[in-house]
């Protein structure tokens, strides 16, 4: 059962709680993703598998939605051991881990069932691994949908419709690089505000997944879906470097276990959800199509490769997923 509550920083300390006389680590995991997203319902399989195992003395508490604070700081407390786990946009991790950047290669993915394989990748566990120079250690990845553009107008149908247009995005090199090439004028708007920032027109633009726009009801506000699928957009589950150490070996190993477990079945209720989503809002706003022949879009994708193209582990990377196809 998910707790709901708010925690001061010395609060979110691992907690030490006793269930039937046996004394229980307990886990708390942070995720700006509502609890209506994949991601915390995956973050709610794992504490679910930690329950079915009661053997291993570990529980886990999700705060879904931004509870416990943004990203940045939430990554910050985890770095410190200050919150236990934290389920993080890979958007954010890439500013410890730079290779990382590599998931967000332009049309390096066809789709939701692609890019969820690469999590298994030898270059994908290696950018994982980077991590622990910064005080977490990564434990997988989940999926969201791919990105696609809504728009509070008539849906965009080129990328010169595009230029000079403020597009919302998750604040990170690849996003910013991508949508400057492209001519319009990246805007970061947090999670919370997204809703408000389309009705009020704030933004033209928002670069999104279907699920994070269904969850919030993005389309109750915009008329246009142009479906893209330029970028996957993953997530990485972690955990406090500190706080992993104090895990037994049979903890850790069981807690990897059900990570794995949330993880594969969240990559499969993701790859449903795509169809779902996408049968729902076209219902209720116009949706076009416009693929990687767009012009503008090669410029987006030959700016990304000039910035991160030379990062050996994102050639890597790139090389396995075309490998693996």
């Amino acid at each position: 059962m998910r707790k709901i509550k708010i925690m001061t920083a010395v609060a979110a300390l691992s907690a030490v709680v006793v269930a039937g006389g046996v004394e229980a680590r307990e886990l708390r995991l942070a995720t700006i993703a509502p609890d209506n997203h994949n991601w915390t319902k995956v973050a709610d399989r794992v504490s679910q598998e930690l329950a079915a195992h009661p053997e291993l003395d570990l529980q886990l508490s999700v705060f879904g939605g931004g509870q416990l604070g943004g990203e940045p700081e939430t990554l910050q407390q985890v770095e410190l051991g200050l919150i236990d786990m934290g389920l993080f946009t890979v958007a954010t991790l890439a500013g410890r881990a730079p290779s990382m950047n590599g998931w967000f290669t332009p049309y390096l993915f066809k789709d939701v069932a692609h890019a969820g394989a690469a999590r298994d990748l030898p270059a994908a566990k290696e950018m994982l691994d980077e991590l622990q120079g910064s005080g977490v250690v990564g434990l997988g990845y989940t999926m969201a949908g791919m990105r696609h553009i809504v728009s509070r107008g008539a849906p965009v149908t080129s990328a010169a419709e595009i230029a000079g247009k403020k597009v919302r995005i998750t604040p990170f090199d690849a996003a910013k690089t991508w949508w400057e090439a492209i001519g319009a004028v990246p805007t970061p708007v947090p999670t919370s505000s997204l809703y408000q920032s389309v009705q009020t027109g704030v933004v033209d633009l928002v670069e999104i997944d279907l699920d994070l726009m269904t969850a919030l009801s993005i389309q109750e506000v915009a008329k246009g879906l142009t479906l893209t699928g330029h970028m996957a957009f993953p997530g990485g589950i972690t955990i406090s470097q500190r706080v992993y150490g104090e895990l037994s070996p049979e903890q850790q190993r069981g807690l990897r276990a059900a990570v794995d477990k949330a993880v594969a079945e969240g990559v499969a209720a993701q790859i449903e959800a795509e169809v779902t989503n996408l049968e729902r809002v076209s219902k209720e706003i116009d949706v076009a199509h416009m693929g990687r022949e767009s012009a503008g879009f090669a410029e987006g994708a030959a700016a990304f490769g000039a910035k991160f193209g030379a990062i050996p582990l994102v050639a890597t990377f790139q090389q396995q997923v075309q490998a693996a196809q």
